[in-house]
């Protein structure tokens, strides 16, 4: 007697729900560092920002603009 073969899908199944726990976790640990140091970033850029206006104007103003 012959058992026909299993097709499967179940364990399709529950690896594609794994995949999605895992990338939920993953998009939500994301979200969480990224909330975590945004003040940081912003702080830095606008910083970054005025050094670097404050240093086109200080070449302008030599160069004679």
């Amino acid at each position: 007697m012959t058992v026909p073969r299993r097709s499967g899908w179940r364990g399709a199944v529950l690896g594609a729900a794994f995949i999605l726990l895992v990338a939920g976790a993953a998009i939500y640990v994301a979200m969480r560092l990224i909330e975590a140091v945004l003040p940081m970033l912003v702080g830095v850029g606008i910083f970054g920002t005025l050094i670097y206006a404050i240093w086109l104007i200080h070449r302008h103003r030599d160069s004679g603009w």
